[in-house]
C-alpha cells in the first residue's frame, strides 16, 4: 500500500514559519506580506519537482490562539484576512463546545500547503500488449506437479497477453508473460478485469479430488 500510495498520491511540499502577531492589527497588507515567502518557497520546489507553478493549489492556515495560552488551534484561511476571528471562534468552538474567551486572538504560525496534480490523472491504466490478439489464450497443456493431488497432473498454459478483460481462469493453470509465470492453484480463480489486471481469488471452487 506504501508504494502504491508513492505512486498515485500528488506532489505536496508544506512550509510554515513563525511569527506572532494580533489579528486587531492585521490588514490585507500585512497578511500578503506574511504568506508570501512561503508560496514563494513553496512552488518553487514543486517546480524544481516539475510542476507546471499554474498548476499548483495553495492551501493557507494558521496556528492561533488566545494571547496567554500555551496551545494553538490550527485555523483554515483564505486569500485574504476577511473573517479571521470568526473562523477561529468556529474551530475553537469545535474542539473546546462554547468554552470562550475575551482575550485577544492572535497568530502564531503561517503555513502554506502546495499540491500538485495527481501524478496518474489522466493516464490510461493497465499495460500495452506487446503483441496482438490472434488466438486462443491456451496455448499449451504442460504436465505439472499438484500438491493436493501428489502426483504429475495435466495442467493448461495461458499466454498471458492473449488474456482478455473478463477472461476467467480456474486452476490449477500456469499464466505464462515476458516478466514472470503465475502459477495458479487448485481450485484458484484468476480473472482479468477492465484494466488487464489478474485478479485471483484463492480456494474459489471446491477442492475436492
Amino acid at each position: 500500500m506504501s508504494a502504491f500510495g508513492l505512486l498515485v498520491s500528488s506532489f505536496s511540499f508544506e512550509a510554515a514559519r513563525s511569527q506572532r502577531v494580533s489579528i486587531d492589527i492585521m490588514d490585507t497588507n500585512a497578511y500578503t506580506k506574511g504568506f508570501a515567502p512561503l508560496i514563494g518557497e513553496v512552488t518553487e520546489v514543486l517546480h524544481q519537482a516539475g510542476i507546471d507553478p499554474a498548476k499548483v493549489h495553495l492551501t493557507r492556515s494558521m496556528d492561533m490562539r488566545y494571547e496567554g495560552q500555551g496551545y494553538e488551534v490550527e485555523v483554515a484561511v483564505g486569500e485574504s484576512p476577511d473573517g479571521l476571528a470568526e473562523k477561529f471562534v468556529s474551530a475553537y468552538t469545535s474542539l473546546f463546545s462554547s468554552v470562550l474567551l475575551d482575550e485577544p486572538i492572535e497568530i502564531v504560525n503561517w503555513k502554506v500547503e502546495g499540491t500538485g496534480p495527481s501524478p496518474v490523472a489522466g493516464l490510461q491504466r493497465g499495460f500495452t500488449m506487446p503483441k496482438p490478439h490472434k488466438g486462443r489464450a491456451e496455448v499449451a497443456i504442460r504436465q505439472v506437479y499438484v500438491p493436493e493431488l501428489a502426483t504429475m497432473t495435466a495442467v493448461p498454459v495461458y499466454d498471458r497477453y492473449q488474456l482478455l478483460s473478463g477472461a476467467r481462469i480456474t486452476g490449477p493453470a500456469i499464466i505464462e508473460e515476458q516478466e514472470s509465470t503465475l502459477v495458479v492453484g487448485r481450485g484458484d480463480l484468476v480473472r482479468v478485469d477492465n484494466d488487464l489486471n489478474l485478479i485471483v481469488t484463492l480456494n474459489f471452487g471446491s477442492t475436492a479430488a
